[in-house]
């Protein structure tokens, strides 16, 4: 799997969007952390087995790959965050995700995820816990980029596959925004199968 990610505040220059990387080698540190191969064609992360932030019944908040970068102020500027995502997977639910997280139970998250066999982009909010699926729409390339925009308490989200010459929407919504709490960009990686490391050489 690889992934490549920008940031900007639209109507201002293109930023840059740097992250930690924790390498393969210390994947297996204990505690959180987000394992990587770092290349010159992109990040290559490791899709863990945990089931992580987003709340599926039953399932307990224990990911691993989790990266986060605080957000820009979007009271003013809109800010768009964009992702490329490359990766099959094998396991149902397994994913890879551009959040906008305020905490394990407050988030909204856009993905490349395998529903019930078909390869989709989901959409999803969560708040205080509860769970709503925003959208779910098959995709028919392992190969994708996903952008949000976020403004003032709206984000909507976007997909766009290799062959496309367009950008498609996939949903809108609120913000989950619990008082206090300043938002999150986060890239989110879980429900792999644990036979298998997708590390992708």
């Amino acid at each position: 799997m690889r992934f490549y990610l920008s940031l900007r505040l639209v109507g201002f220059q293109r930023r840059k969007f740097s992250l930690r990387i924790i390498s393969k080698a210390n994947s297996d540190k204990a505690g959180p952390g987000f394992a990587s191969i770092v290349k010159p064609g992109g990040n290559e992360p490791r899709i863990g087995s945990a089931h992580r932030a987003w709340q599926y019944v039953g399932s307990t908040n224990n990911a691993r790959n989790l990266l986060f970068r605080q957000a820009p102020d979007a009271m003013d500027a809109e800010i768009e965050v964009c992702v490329s995502i490359e990766n099959q997977p094998t396991n149902q639910y397994e994913q890879a995700d551009l959040v906008w997280y305020y905490d394990d139970s407050n988030m909204v998250k856009l993905g490349q995820e395998l529903v019930d066999g078909s390869l989709s982009v989901v959409m999803g909010r969560e708040e205080h816990d509860q769970t709503r699926t925003i959208a779910i729409i098959p995709l028919a390339s392992a190969s994708v980029r996903l952008r949000i925009f976020a403004k003032q308490n709206q984000i909507r989200g976007q997909f766009r596959t290799p062959d496309a010459k367009q950008w498609r929407d996939v949903g809108q919504c609120t913000m989950p925004a619990p008082p206090a709490v300043k938002p999150k960009i986060s890239l989110q990686f879980y429900q792999g199968s644990d036979k298998i490391e997708h590390w992708r050489e």
